[in-house]
């Protein structure tokens, strides 16, 4: 059994073996890592339960969901009694355990904030607590140290000190095999011992003693009663981690046994390098609801397609802005979509005209005409019966200003006083008239720089700048470029009136792997180009004319070290101690100093 395991320890992907009992016999290394059965730890504790007077601290980005099922009854054992605060909700909580006074901070599912905080003084200790949505991490420092953790769709983060500020417990790596959810620890149940490096004993134990209830264990069960005799490449959460598993059915005359092939699916991009299959599957697990389903509905916004953290902050700000008449200022490079979300925006504020102004279109000297119109006879050349200026096209609705740098100087000032007296007047005319219609301006520059150059007002920028929207480039939004290929194609191919096409894996990797400089709309154009030339029913990379020299180094060492450089960018961030870089790292004094001269960052 020893040399078994040193032969299956050495293997990159993770190994697992079940027999007909459904016992656990081969559990190897990568397996343990990936599933969250092995972990290292910084830290230390022995085994214990939480008790009377000991303050608690919590960090739940959804109460409810990952977090040992915490309830609102549960939080009462901490002295918050906040009837407000319901299941989803974001949590930052300092507590005592019996106790009457508590800090609280809850944030309603679905709000748009990259980051929240909570500080508090207990048992002679400086406390804090971070989550940050924007790039998934949470961190509870106790004086100057601090525990952290990251998540993908929902985590409870939980430290345990005793009435006189001393650690009794951290929450850490494979918490749901332990069950040392937040829950069931403020429910009465002990906890293990933490060391710095620790597994959990599972050889031996059956599959269900270990596993969550899921379809990975349904799959292991069909396979063993000998309705399936494979499975290749399927996606399941196994204790809130998504795996991609590889089954097999192996008998012979002295044992029968499932024999699982495990790898990491946390990334998106590992993802995209499997074939069709996996990418079918991807889209149903991307596309079904949150925990939560009110975060889905709250981020319903017609054309606005994305998952991404960026995108749910822009349908946010979207739809709060169609509930008010203030202006908006959408910004984002060419062909990110700023045009879309003005009319969603106009959509959501009601009925009315949306006149679309193309600023940078419109000659200097017609500007004015055009947007403020003018009486007959007002000047040569002008039509005897007068013209229906922009603003008068949009009374009752929406005027979107495209392109708002374009105007040039003297217009500025007249749109100035156009937006803060809610009046204009038309050329010839000496009687003002009313602007009944809500103001939403877009730009590709950066307004301010522009300001600098003396290109634009100052004074008109902060008019505008009321409700600012910034959409990013579709680079920065990677994990959205899968539903938009699905929703661009599905509506080009319905527009030609021919059968939807598939793209294949290898086709959506090249995808993935542009900077994409024109955005959706370059999206769209590709997209459009390789469904004519695409004779059969699958796209190929052959049918995408993408140029070759912007693709990424999709290598799996280039990837690994692109990953690398971006965490010791984020830890930098955290903190510039060398020592506590070298803990939340986990590697030593020698290494970081490598890295960190590797990476050129200081």
């Amino acid at each position: 059994m020893d040399k078994l395991k040193a032969v299956t320890d050495a293997l990159d992907r993770g190994l697992l073996v079940i027999d007909e009992e459904e016992r656990i016999l081969v559990f190897n290394h990568r397996a343990k890592e990936i599933t969250g059965i092995l972990f290292e730890s910084s830290f230390e504790h022995p085994p214990g339960q939480i008790e009377e007077g000991d303050v608690v601290l919590i960090a739940d980005t959804a109460l409810g969901g990952d977090d040992g099922k915490l309830t609102k009854k549960d939080l009462k054992l901490l002295g918050i009694n906040d009837e407000r605060i319901e299941t989803g909700d974001m949590l930052l909580a300092v507590g005592v355990y019996g106790g009457n006074e508590s800090n609280v901070k809850f944030f309603k599912s679905g709000s748009s904030l990259d980051q929240v905080s909570l500080e508090d003084n207990r048992a002679g200790k400086h406390l804090s607590i971070t989550i940050s949505t924007a790039d998934k991490r949470l961190r509870i420092g106790v004086d100057d140290k601090n525990y952290d953790a990251s998540y993908m769709h929902s985590f409870g983060h939980v430290v345990v000190l005793s009435p006189k500020g001393e650690l009794k417990f951290v929450q850490a790596k494979g918490y749901s095999y332990r069950g040392e959810g937040i829950g069931e620890l403020l429910r009465g149940k002990p906890y293990l011992e933490k060391k710095q490096a620790q597994e959990l004993e599972v050889l031996g134990k059956k599959a269900s003693d270990v596993f969550d209830d899921s379809t990975f264990l349904s799959d292991i069960k069909a396979l063993l009663a000998g309705e399936e005799r494979s499975i290749n490449s399927r996606l399941y959460s196994v204790q809130q981690r998504q795996i991609i598993c590889r089954m097999m059915l192996s008998k012979n005359d002295f044992l029968q046994a499932v024999v699982i092939s495990i790898e990491d699916a946390s990334k998106l991009k590992r993802l995209l390098e499997e074939r069709n299959q996996i990418l079918v599957e991807l889209e149903e697990t991307l596309m079904k609801k949150p925990r939560n389903e009110e975060l889905q509905e709250e981020h319903h916004l017609g054309k606005l397609i994305g998952i991404s953290s960026k995108m749910n902050e822009v349908k946010y700000l979207a739809k709060r802005a169609g509930t008010i008449q203030s202006n908006v200022l959408i910004t984002g490079e060419n062909g990110t979509g700023k045009t879309f979300v003005a009319r969603e925006i106009h959509l959501l504020g009601g009925e009315g005209p949306f006149i679309e102004v193309n600023c940078g279109s419109i000659p200097h000297t017609l500007f004015e005409s055009e947007l403020f119109g003018y009486k007959g006879g007002s000047f040569t050349g002008a039509l005897p019966q007068g013209k229906e200026g922009f603003f008068d096209s949009a009374q009752g609705g929406t005027i979107f200003l495209d392109e708002i740098s374009e105007i040039p100087p003297f217009i500025q000032s007249k749109l100035l006083h156009v937006i803060q007296d809610k009046e204009f007047y038309p050329i010839g005319s000496s009687q003002p008239r009313k602007l009944h219609a809500r103001i939403i301006a877009a730009s590709n520059r950066n307004l301010k720089e522009e300001i600098d150059a003396g290109r634009f007002r100052e004074d008109l920028f902060y008019r505008l700048n009321v409700f600012p929207i910034l959409l990013p480039p579709l680079r920065d939004r990677k994990e959205d470029l899968y539903p938009l290929v699905e929703a661009i194609k599905e509506r080009i191919c319905r527009d030609m009136g021919i059968a939807n096409k598939e793209v294949s894996g290898s086709a959506m990797k090249q995808l993935m792997g542009y900077r994409w400089p024109g955005n959706i709309r370059e999206l769209e154009n590709i997209l459009e180009r390789s469904i004519i030339v695409c004779e059969g029913d699958i796209i190929y990379p052959e049918h995408l004319n993408i140029p070759q020299h912007k693709k990424v180094d999709y290598s799996l060492r280039g990837q690994l070290e692109e990953a690398e450089k971006k965490i010791f960018q984020e830890v930098l961030v955290m903190t510039d101690d060398k020592k506590e870089m070298m803990e939340i790292l986990g590697i030593s004094k020698a290494s970081l100093y490598e890295k960190l001269k590797k990476y050129g960052l200081s």
